[in-house]
């Protein structure tokens, strides 16, 4: 058996290739892997806003925790390749609001999916009764470090 220390390198060590293999930062279509993220993320704002009209900027920089002229500057590269529209308030016409456009909907949509499937075909592989152990387990470990990050 690992003791204690062994086995949490070894946790850690799978942790990290299993981030790599399923996070890795590839391009989607004519996006960097940091553009395709950040409109995913816009697209998920954008469908909580109840006005549907998009978001404020502000509440986009606040939300990745970045200024308000990075927020801008990352749009400014998604507006012109199509996939964010930046329109007025109607109520205050001093205020930009963003949403992605179709096209943006429909890749984060294609690319959703795509994602999905990868974890379909895993739970297929696994079988119930493994899929079921692995969800058990993950679950335990995020409640882990959940509460690890709010004592700290």
């Amino acid at each position: 058996m690992h003791n204690q220390s062994e086995l949490g390198k070894q946790l850690a060590l799978v942790f990290g290739q299993l981030r790599r293999s399923i996070l890795k930062g590839k391009a989607v279509q004519d996006l960097k892997a940091n553009e395709f993220q950040f409109l995913a993320a816009l697209d998920v704002l954008a469908a909580n806003e109840h006005n549907g009209q998009g978001v404020k900027i502000s509440a986009v920089s606040s939300a990745f925790r970045i200024t308000q002229a990075a927020a801008t500057h990352k749009l400014k590269a998604l507006e012109e390749k199509g996939y964010v529209i930046r329109t007025e308030s109607t109520e205050d016409k001093r205020v930009s609001l963003v949403r992605p456009t179709p096209k943006g909907e429909r890749l984060v949509a294609a690319e959703e999916e795509r994602y999905l499937e990868q974890f379909a075909g895993l739970a297929a592989r696994l079988g119930e009764r493994d899929g079921a152990e692995l969800l058990r387990l993950l679950e335990r470990t995020m409640a882990y470090f959940q509460e690890r990050e709010a004592n700290e």
